[in-house]
């Protein structure tokens, strides 16, 4: 069943609760508060929940470099 997510209103903790790393590709788009005070950071940091993550070697790369329209 899919389920829609409205990403800009989660906290970044928020999804990445959510247990589907393939959706960390989304992470740089979510909690916009933080992304406007911070954006350097909130990329890092997206960046390393990535790298931490689960996902194979491969699907890292994947992730990282998904462009999202």
């Amino acid at each position: 069943m899919a389920q829609t997510i409205r990403n800009s209103c989660l906290k970044h903790e928020e999804f990445r609760n959510l247990s589907n790393p393939k959706l960390y590709a989304l992470l740089p788009v979510v909690d916009r508060e933080y992304y406007q005070d911070k954006p350097e950071e909130h990329l890092k940091k997206s960046t390393e929940v990535i790298l931490d993550s689960t996902l194979s070697l491969e699907e890292k790369r994947k992730v990282l470099f998904k462009p999202i329209s």
